[in-house]
């Protein structure tokens, strides 16, 4: 008796599973409806919103840094590129090109002559501020009984990281100012090196529209182009699922941040 109740329940589990996907799929083709199209809007209104890209110039990074980086950049608190995050740590940890030989998640005593710490290179004071703790799975651990945010560990500074930035964007980068996304992400880099203040970007800004006197420290200058290159050769050939812009719409095209035009070409603030 009871093995004929497991064959009934397999049943009605294979009956809503074919309703699901195969319903729509036969709906579509009967009306002239895209069927890809449907289904994956049938799966994520199942499975919630999704925020996968895979990019093909990540293929050399180690397994393990693209999927930390898009779930930080694509955190709902978050939501900027992750392209950005990985630039930025290519940026801080190197030359901006070379990703380390293996994925490493602790990075303790990985410290620079100035102080700054981890594999995002933050200075005390702007970890305080942006620390967070993340548990196994990439998810932002809240509230009682979680670990203190430890600045070497990669997961927990990449997603510090993507808050900082977004923190810098929504702060100092006026939306639909017509300001490029090189522009852009060289003043995210700007605030991230040299500090968040709207003097210290607004100097960056003016010696990025060629202002001559603008006193820009020169690692900052170098930080700013380190980030923009690597920016640039993490975001080709990128994929994304449906619930985000595509992120690869190219060069230093401005942003469109309303309308159907959004989803035509990638957005720094909002996948």
């Amino acid at each position: 008796q009871s093995g004929a109740k497991i064959r009934t329940w397999i049943v009605l589990a294979m009956c809503l599973l074919l309703l699901l996907f195969g319903g729509p799929l036969l709906f579509a083709a009967t009306f002239g409806i895209n069927p890809l199209k449907l289904r994956e809007a049938v799966s994520k209104f199942i499975g919630g919103e999704g925020s996968s890209i895979t990019c093909a110039n990540w293929s050399v990074a180690p397994v393990g840094y693209q999927e930390i980086f898009t779930k930080a950049a694509t955190n709902p608190s978050y939501r900027i590129h992750p392209a950005l995050v990985g630039a930025m740590f290519l940026a801080e940890t190197g030359d901006g090109k070379t990703w380390p030989s293996t994925f490493k998640t602790d990075w303790t005593g990985y410290i620079s002559p100035a102080g700054a710490k981890g594999p995002f290179q933050f200075m005390d004071g702007t970890w305080k501020s942006n620390g967070v703790s993340v548990d196994d799975s990439g998810v932002p651990c809240k509230g009682k009984g979680c670990p203190a945010p430890n600045v070497y560990n990669v997961g927990d500074a990449a997603f510090g990281a993507a808050q900082y930035m977004k923190a810098i964007l929504s702060n100092f980068i006026t939306k639909n100012s017509g300001t490029s996304d090189e522009t852009e992400i060289k003043l995210v880099a700007c605030g991230y090196n040299w500090g968040d203040t709207k003097t210290k970007i607004s100097t960056c800004k003016k010696f990025l529209n060629g202002d001559t006197s603008a006193d820009v420290p020169k690692e900052t200058k170098l930080h700013m182009e380190k980030v923009w290159t690597a920016f640039q050769n993490l975001n080709q050939d990128c994929q994304s699922d449906t619930s985000v812009a595509k992120p690869n719409s190219g060069g230093s095209k401005t942003r469109n941040e309303s309308g159907p035009e959004k989803w035509k070409k990638w957005d720094l603030r909002y996948l």
